[in-house]
């Protein structure tokens, strides 16, 4: 015995479908209710409330002592601010030369260079105009220079750049008392091969009148060679 299937009303059918689309609709846009009730719920309020919490919290502060002893380090020294590089401030003038091969011949060109002390005393502060010839070409130079002694690392550090090149010059050393000097080590930007080398520099204090600082190249062998000298002598106004 079969059993009747029920006719298909199309009325009712419509009808249906027409009282199931608010339904629908209020499904469908739930997230946002339920998003705007999350924040009345309690649970989700603690969870707000632990989070405002957390960023109101007082930041930790450094004790005292520590910050004392902070700042006495970083104060500049008699010894190695004020006695070795105070004495290169004011205006001078230098003739310099760059060995473009190494062993040739140096062409010497001119220019200045006012130095002085800041940030507190902690930096000598170099300027630099004038021109220097390499390998014929006369190339005007224009630079600034930084050289402190770092208390921290109990060293001597400088940086330097100019407009011959965009690298950056970095050095670090000791005071020479013997040949009354500060010597450095670092890395450059060497301006006639543009690769960063390494390099090593003297900075001679002649006489009150006159100082030097020679740069040399140090190749893969550690082998050395001259690459720029500059000798400077008092401006008198």
């Amino acid at each position: 015995m079969q059993t009747k299937q029920p006719r298909c009303n199309p009325a009712r059918s419509l009808k249906a479908l027409l009282f199931a689309l608010p339904v629908l609709a209020c499904a469908l846009a739930a997230p946002p209710c339920v998003s705007a009730l999350a924040g009345q719920d309690p649970v989700h309020e603690r969870g707000a409330q632990k989070t405002r919490s957390h960023a109101a919290a007082a930041p930790q502060l450094l004790d005292e002592a520590v910050v004392k002893k902070m700042l006495d380090s970083g104060k500049p020294s008699e010894a190695n601010h004020f006695k070795i590089l105070a004495v290169l401030s004011g205006d001078w003038y230098y003739k310099a030369a760059v060995w473009a091969v190494p062993g040739a011949e140096p062409r010497w060109t001119t220019g200045t260079i006012t130095n002085q002390m800041v940030m507190g005393n902690r930096f000598l502060s170099s300027n630099v105009g004038g021109f220097l010839d390499l390998g014929g070409q006369k190339v005007l130079l224009t630079g600034q220079g930084y050289l402190g002694y770092d208390n921290a690392k109990k060293s001597f550090t400088s940086v330097w750049i100019d407009t011959m090149t965009t690298g950056t010059m970095i050095g670090a050393g000791q005071y020479d008392k013997k040949d009354n000097a500060i010597m450095e080590t670092g890395q450059f930007t060497n301006p006639l091969t543009g690769r960063e080398e390494r390099f090593r520099s003297e900075l001679k204090f002649t006489d009150e009148e006159n100082y030097k600082r020679t740069i040399f190249v140090i190749g893969k062998s550690g082998k050395e060679s001259k690459l720029m000298e500059f000798d400077y002598s008092k401006r008198r106004k």
